[in-house]
């Protein structure tokens, strides 16, 4: 299952996601040199590639560099709980 919202929106912070994505309910997060991060659990896509589930969406968080070749996405060395506390978070972004 995936984590708790509350603490993915702590992890977010800490891991400076707001430095590149603009997301909603991050203090700060506000960055342009990836996409916005708005609606994204109404998205049909992950990176314009992947079918966008949970399971995917943590993948994703973690080996973003395997998932979409050559994407700007840095792979952040997220543990696998704080993979799915973010992913918590971004489902909520209706």
């Amino acid at each position: 299952g995936l984590g708790d919202p509350y603490v993915g929106k702590i992890v977010i912070a800490q891991q400076a996601c707001g430095s590149c994505h603009r997301i909603p309910g991050i203090d700060g997060a506000a960055g342009t040199a990836a996409a916005p991060l708005d609606h994204f659990a109404s998205r049909p896509k992950i990176a314009a590639t992947l079918p966008n589930t949970p399971a995917e969406l943590v993948r994703f968080l973690q080996y973003p560099e395997t998932v979409v070749q050559g994407g700007g996405m840095p792979n952040m060395a997220l543990t696998p709980t704080q993979a799915r506390q973010i992913a918590a978070y971004l489902y909520t972004l209706k």
